[in-house]
């Protein structure tokens, strides 16, 4: 695979805290998969590696990048946290039927005996999160190393309240 140096650069950096941004199309997820592959070769456990993208296909695509590595959480921001709750015997069946994603976060602030430490979070399309998200990922799970890859001008999530400023308050 043919990455410029400035991509090799982010993928075997030792900074614990890495915000990218960068422009459509420069390679930002694969800057992700490559990071994660790194990291096994320093050997970092699939279980100590918590990965969050936006769709369902779009974690499907990482899985299948990463070769499905076992113990490995590649997911939604919501599946994350349900799998959260759901792995301390927390119900969420009724916030799962009536779609209210966003109070997984609210439950696990009731519980937050839910945590688990996580040594590596990474985040795909970060410009997308908003304030609550940001709260979950960075304040209430407190990664050891995180990467957040995104690109503020391709916000999609506004309407939801994303909030790609957040995004470039981190890198600042």
């Amino acid at each position: 695979m043919n990455l410029s140096r400035e991509q090799e650069s982010v993928i075997s950096t030792n900074e614990n805290k890495v915000v990218v941004v960068s422009a459509a199309a420069s390679g930002k997820t694969t800057v992700l998969v490559e990071r994660v592959k790194h990291l096994f070769t320093k050997g970092v456990k699939p279980e100590e590696i918590v990965l969050i993208t936006f769709t369902n296909a779009a974690a499907e695509e990482l899985a299948e990048r990463l070769g499905h590595p076992k113990g490995m959480f590649i997911g939604t921001i919501h599946a994350y946290a349900n799998y959260l709750l759901l792995s301390h015997g927390r119900d969420t069946s009724d916030l799962i039927e009536s779609e209210k994603f966003d109070e997984l976060f609210a439950r696990i602030k009731r519980h937050p005996e839910c945590l688990k430490p996580v040594k590596h979070l990474l985040l795909d399309e970060s410009q997308d999160s908003n304030e609550e998200h940001f709260e979950f990922l960075l304040d209430m799970i407190q990664p050891e190393n995180y990467m957040l890859v995104g690109d503020h001008k391709q916000s999609i999530y506004r309407w939801n309240g994303a909030s790609p400023e957040q995004l470039l308050s981190l890198q600042r």
